[in-house]
């Protein structure tokens, strides 16, 4: 099983939450990487492309999760729709049904997505997750806070670590 974590506009794959996520992964025994994307920052679609590449690039048989913050959480999702070995998307503050980004429309299909929101986000409002959760029927936490959640960390790993219990089926 692989985890790929993307990390947002702005940041990097050494960013306290990214850092987090990785670690709750490592209990599984689950390969981590932590995908850089700080040569690309603003360009979501160039960070999609980088993503489904990088899977596609993993063993044929491999299982992969992919995990999200904000612009990453807008890559994740992408990628998910496309690669057939994604088995699900853990999607943090993720900057959905923006403006001047790609996709508007999602497939209803995808597996296993659970995505979490601050209910404060005035960069990504969190009626964009909700209506996301709405179209594919997948689980939303709103949490207290903004964009950042940096409060939240703790609750978020919590979160992520029942997500990989159920998709892991421990």
């Amino acid at each position: 099983m692989f985890l790929l974590i993307s990390h947002g506009r702005g940041g990097s794959p050494n960013d306290d939450l990214i850092v987090n996520l990785a670690k709750v992964a490592a209990e599984f025994d689950i390969d981590v990487e932590k995908i850089d994307d700080a040569d690309i920052q603003n360009q979501p679609e160039k960070r999609t492309e980088r993503l489904i590449e990088r899977v596609n690039k993993l063993p044929a048989d491999a299982e992969v999760i992919l995990a999200g913050f904000s612009m990453g959480g807008y890559t994740s999702a992408r990628a998910a729709e496309v690669c057939g070995s994604v088995r699900g998307a853990f999607l943090i503050a993720p900057a959905l049904y923006m403006p001047h980004y790609g996709a508007h429309r999602w497939q209803s299909d995808l597996i296993n997505v659970e995505i979490v929101h601050g209910w404060s986000d005035d960069v990504v409002i969190y009626e964009q997750s909700l209506r996301f959760a709405r179209e594919l029927n997948a689980p939303l936490h709103l949490l207290p806070g903004g964009h950042m959640l940096k409060s939240q960390t703790p609750k978020i790993c919590n979160i992520f670590r029942l997500y990989l219990q159920k998709i892991l089926r421990l």
